[in-house]
């Protein structure tokens, strides 16, 4: 039996001329072709239009087109695999080709990818394409067999189609999810787009619970443990202009006896280090705490908040918010905005961003902010408001290490190239830090 297919479906990346109010502008983009494996043709397919209607017109750019075109590319391409091994669930489509294609086949395919290990973000990002490439195989009346789907809501209102591949008959299976345990150390960081993911962060606050979008901003902008949030009074909150614009500082203290007292255990309102906080001060943050005054102010005249202290207020009851409450709303944010992030296609985001984190990032990403401002680990000790410099100094041995690793790495790179035998002595002192963090990686 020959098992080798004779086509193979590609991504292919050409430049086209677009006239532009009279202008020729040259534009790139991608095609799916089919290469004929003994003659080596390549041809347009048809399913350009795929990645055409579906992510170039909605003005996406030229890798959010790459990454769906390679997924469907994968995709046929192992139906084309099954059917030259005469696979009893694909040998249909050696005559239908793809109007053929039914849910089963795709099923069939997002099991083979977890059954070769791939992690639950990855197969789920493939199966979100596989969705938008079935929705369109639908809107163009390709398929033979009917294949209805359902749509749902994202947080910003925005339409999008359930998954049809987890119906119980199809006996889709998908990796199993990683829990805390799995994991010795929860994600304390964002990473290098950590500017634009806590602005999104914040942002999906803002529509889902706004109750608490000014607490991200003290965890992400000020370092505030979970406990330090909710046990903010009002009058804790100094600021310099009407909404901080010049400045803001946060009495961080104890106010359990007086927001609390109600609760039967307080673990989760403890309050670690009692200081005066201040902020990295931004519009964002500003305009949040505009809302949330605004917000505060009008439960009040509704006589909706039952402490005239609380500067978090659980909208459900009237009452301070709990750190139990703080924590659920997070996670309810948390989950919506790792959702957004699969919806826009933005894998490489939700990959780094798929361990397990809790409300604690926010402190790490501001620790990192203060790292790309520059400070000394005494500074960033006291920015924090950290007892002593350990904990500063693990974010600061961490971030020094895997700069050195980039320099080094660029180094050796320059001198290959350049045809050096070796590196410079005085530069080759940097891998003694490399090697040492390196050895703490296994």
């Amino acid at each position: 039996m020959n098992t080798e297919r004779k086509y193979t479906y590609i991504v292919k990346e050409v430049e086209l001329d677009n006239i532009i109010q009279g202008e020729i502008e040259r534009e790139r983009v991608v095609q799916i072709a089919i290469r004929n494996e003994e003659s080596g043709l390549i041809l347009p397919s048809p399913l350009t239009n795929f990645v055409k209607t579906k992510y170039r017109y909605a003005g996406k750019s030229l890798s959010s087109q790459r990454n769906p075109a390679s997924e469907v590319c994968k995709f046929l391409n192992y139906a084309l695999d099954k059917i030259a091994e005469s696979d009893k669930d694909f040998i249909e489509l050696k005559h239908r080709g793809i109007r053929g294609l039914k849910l089963k086949h795709f099923s069939r395919y997002i099991t083979y990818k977890t059954r070769e290990g791939l992690k639950q973000v990855s197969v789920k990002g493939i199966e979100r394409y596989l969705i938008v490439f079935l929705e369109f195989l639908i809107e163009q009346s390709i398929l033979e067999s009917e294949v209805n789907l359902t749509y749902s809501k994202s947080a910003n209102g925005r339409e999008y189609a359930n998954s049809p591949f987890k119906h119980s008959a199809l006996e889709t299976e998908y990796p199993k999810q990683r829990t805390n345990s799995d994991i010795d150390d929860l994600l304390h960081d964002f990473g290098a787009n950590r500017y634009l993911l806590t602005k999104e962060f914040i942002d999906i606050a803002r529509i889902e619970s706004p109750e608490i979008a000014l607490g991200l901003c003290l965890q992400f902008y000020g370092g505030l443990r979970r406990g330090e949030v909710v046990n903010l009074t009002l009058p804790n909150v100094k600021t310099k202009g009407e909404w901080g614009e010049r400045g803001i500082t946060l009495e961080v203290r104890d106010n359990q006896t007086k927001l609390f007292s109600h609760l039967s255990s307080t673990d989760k309102e403890q309050v670690k280090n009692p200081r005066n906080q201040t902020l990295l001060i931004n519009p964002l943050l500003c305009e949040v705490y505009k809302e949330h005054m605004y917000r505060l102010n009008d439960m009040k005249k509704r006589n909706k908040v039952s402490n005239q202290l609380s500067l978090f207020v659980n909208p459900s009851n009237g009452m301070p918010m709990s750190g139990q409450n703080y924590e659920k709303k997070f996670g309810e944010v948390k989950e919506k905005f790792l959702n957004r992030l699969i919806e826009v296609g933005r894998l490489e985001d939700y990959e780094y961003l798929s361990e397990p984190w809790s409300t604690h990032i926010g402190r790490g990403v501001f620790t990192n902010f203060l790292l790309d401002i520059g400070l000394s680990v005494s500074q960033l000790a006291i920015a924090r408001g950290d007892k002593n410099i350990d904990s500063a100094i693990s974010y600061v041995e961490e971030k020094n290490a895997i700069e050195n690793i980039e320099k080094a790495i660029n180094e050796v790179s320059v001198a290959y190239k350049q045809g050096k035998a070796e590196i410079q002595s005085e530069k080759l002192s940097r891998w003694k830090d490399v090697y040492s963090y390196a050895g703490t990686m296994g």
